[in-house]
């Protein structure tokens, strides 16, 4: 298994961004951080180049190849009514429960000035 490749032959950080469809910058990111999420790279002594090799790039893609099966369709889950989450009341509580306040309060001092009187 003697294949020659010529340094032309091999991607670079540009070719291997739009063969991905990520971003060079998320690729350079991915080579120090991530380098599992990657190809496997071709490193070349001397060079600090990022340098990939077509074949390994096409065999890396298609051992990532994940098939989908859509299944027949189906409907939309049933929107499930929202719990209260508790938080900060809307302000047409904050007001209704002003108001009842208020009401209680009228009502305690219309009982008190009845007993007085």
């Amino acid at each position: 298994m003697s294949a020659s490749i010529s340094f032309e032959q091999l991607l670079t950080t540009d070719d291997l961004a739009r063969i991905l469809r990520k971003s060079v910058h998320s690729i350079r990111h991915d080579v120090i951080r991530n380098p599992r999420s990657l190809p496997p790279r071709c490193a070349l002594p001397g060079t600090g180049r990022n340098l990939w090799r077509p074949q390994d790039v096409e065999s890396w893609l298609a051992a990532h190849v994940k098939v989908v099966d859509s299944g027949p369709p189906t409907s939309p889950p049933e929107a499930k009514p929202r719990k209260n989450l508790g938080g900060r009341p809307k302000k047409k509580e904050v007001i209704r429960q002003q108001q009842q306040a208020a009401l209680l309060a009228q009502g305690k001092k219309e009982r008190r000035q009845e007993m007085r009187s």
